[in-house]
């Protein structure tokens, strides 16, 4: 309704003017989802922010009468979970900003979110922070976003997801980037074949063996030409296109994929790189497909 966006509209510039640290919190609020933001969002990265509000959120006690300024405003509720701010409440704050000031804000959501990484995807002690962050990265312009950071915390959160157990979700999320990025970065950049990586590996978790293959297939062909052979990357969708293979029922030709990947890993980073190991399982692996017990014991207790 238009009283309660003018009454709204009215606040934050009454509280914009009283104390501008808090109305560039709001403003930044409004920019994040409309579940509870974490706190340490902000005060963990206090350097990126605007302005007084820098300092002040550097600061425990100052940073406690910014969240009782916003709170007393009833422009966010705060509590142990953070600060959470209504969906209509951040839909008016964005409407009443210049186009310019839209976007510087907007560019210093998407530096926070990147530098609030919980780190370690497959830990699932990480979890509960990942779970609490995701909503906020979801609600960042993701495809239009020129910051690098945060395409790689989108790929972290895709890790995540896989790990523990969800494949739908970053399948449905990635195959949309990889659309839009690979309109606007072009095929072979790396980001857009970041994505379709993890593309490759949700539909390898979700049973989609034949699509994930032809996806990986594609991806190792672009980055051998791209990077080279022993990149990391390139090794990763090697090892990736060999499981799918395997479960194809293709074991020979996974056999020959994870052979070639073990023995550049073992060149280039040791034979007791966890990267390296992990090829000699999956090699193992090819061999006991491929009827080879003995060959595939002795390699699994040298890997043991």
């Amino acid at each position: 309704p238009q009283s309660l966006a003018a009454a709204t509209a009215v606040t934050v510039a009454r509280l914009a003017d009283r104390d501008p640290a808090v109305g560039e919190l709001a403003c930044l609020c409004a920019f994040l989802a409309p579940e509870p933001i974490p706190a340490h969002l902000f005060t963990n990265a206090a350097a990126l922010l605007p302005g007084e509000l820098a300092a002040r959120a550097a600061d425990p006690l100052t940073w406690q009468q910014i969240l009782t300024g916003i709170a007393g405003q009833s422009l966010a509720r705060v509590d142990h979970r953070g600060l959470q701010m209504h969906r209509l409440t951040q839909a008016i704050i964005r409407d009443q900003l210049s186009p310019e000031r839209a976007a510087a804000t907007r560019s210093c959501t998407e530096a926070l979110l990147a530098a609030s990484d919980p780190g370690d995807p497959p830990n699932p002690d990480t979890w509960d922070q990942w779970a609490r962050l995701m909503p906020h990265v979801l609600a960042a312009d993701l495809a239009a976003t020129n910051n690098p950071a945060l395409r790689e915390l989108v790929r972290r959160m895709c890790w995540y997801l896989i790990e523990r157990g969800d494949a739908r979700t970053p399948r449905d999320l990635i195959s949309n980037l990889r659309q839009q990025w690979r309109s606007r970065l072009g095929e072979d950049h790396e980001h857009t074949l970041m994505a379709a990586h993890y593309l490759a590996w949700a539909l390898l978790e979700l049973g989609q063996y034949a699509e994930s293959c032809e996806l990986n297939r594609d991806t190792l062909a672009r980055r051998r030409r791209i990077k080279g052979d022993d990149d990391p990357d390139t090794l990763h969708s090697a090892h990736n296109l060999a499981l799918g293979l395997r479960l194809l029922g293709e074991a020979q030709a996974a056999r020959v994929l994870d052979q070639d990947t073990l023995d550049r890993h073992r060149r280039v980073h040791g034979t007791d790189h966890p990267s390296a190991l992990r090829s000699a399982s999956n090699l193992a692996a090819d061999l006991r497909e491929l009827g080879q017990a003995t060959a595939a014991r002795e390699l699994d207790q040298d890997t043991l």
